[in-house]
């Protein structure tokens, strides 16, 4: 029951939406009370815009827009303007539960890197066949590979 209990997300941090207009899709969220806290920062790793809002309380959304077309989420987007793009689970222990998911099947889509928001955590994008396309989020405490995002 520990082993379970220690890869157990401590909570969903954010929903992360692919769009062709964040503009259009940050008017529309807005409708619901949401907030910007973070206007189209510059993600060169992803060659993405990241947007983040946020509500009353405390849930987060995340708008992911790319810079150029074609781009990475192409396949996510498909005709739509905007599309789910992944849930972000906030994990207490990142690099036991990224080893976890890979032996449960995950397939990395990026290297653990640096979040670009929040200095001392990592992040990593990961897909499963029976869950889709998700990504994990925690504090960076143990030695991990990590993908250099500052170019």
């Amino acid at each position: 029951m520990d082993e379970i209990l220690r890869n157990a997300p401590i909570g969903i941090d954010h929903i992360a939406y692919a769009t062709k207009d964040t503009d259009k899709t940050v008017e529309f969220l807005q409708s619901f009370g949401f907030e910007i806290k973070v206007y189209k920062r510059s993600f060169e790793k992803h060659k993405a815009y990241v947007t983040k809002l946020i509500n009353k309380n405390g849930d987060i959304v995340e708008i992911v827009e790319p810079q150029q077309f074609p781009s990475i989420y192409d396949a996510i987007l498909g005709d739509n303007e905007t599309a789910v793009y992944h849930i972000c689970f906030k994990v207490e222990d990142f690099a036991h539960t990224y080893e976890i998911m890979r032996r449960a099947g995950a397939i990395p889509l990026s290297k653990p890197f640096d979040s670009i928001f929040c200095e001392g955590y990592l992040v990593s994008h990961m897909f499963h066949p029976n869950f889709g396309i998700f990504e994990i989020f925690g504090e960076k405490k143990a030695n991990l590979s990590v993908e250099d995002t500052s170019k």
